[in-house]
């Protein structure tokens, strides 16, 4: 763990429900690297199954995330249905290359 007063940036991972701060919201940790803020989100985003988004805010210390929040975030996770989305257009795209390339084979 790094000296808290240090000068340089810190990263928060915060939990949004569905995405969405004003749904339900939570702090799950505090990280001196940014690596690490991003495997706890990925991670914490799993465990709860895709129904939280998980963001990755630079802060440092004794100053306030920037109002504009979306200005500060570095990462954020994807949600279960953002991720079902992405499966599902990667199979159509699977599915057309593969009847194309048995139309080829056939010609």
């Amino acid at each position: 763990m790094g000296d808290l007063k240090r000068p340089y940036p810190y990263y928060i991972v915060e939990a949004l429900r569905w995405g969405e701060r004003e749904n339900h919201s939570y702090i799950v940790g505090l990280y001196s690297e940014l690596e690490r803020a991003k495997v706890a989100a990925e991670e914490h985003t799993e465990y709860r199954g895709g129904k939280y988004q998980c963001v990755v805010l630079q802060c440092e210390m004794d100053s306030q995330v920037d109002s504009d929040w979306s200005a500060s975030v570095l990462h954020q996770t994807k949600l279960a249905f953002e991720v079902d989305e992405d499966a599902k257009h990667f199979r159509n795209l699977l599915h057309a290359w593969s009847k194309n390339s048995k139309k080829k084979e056939g010609a």
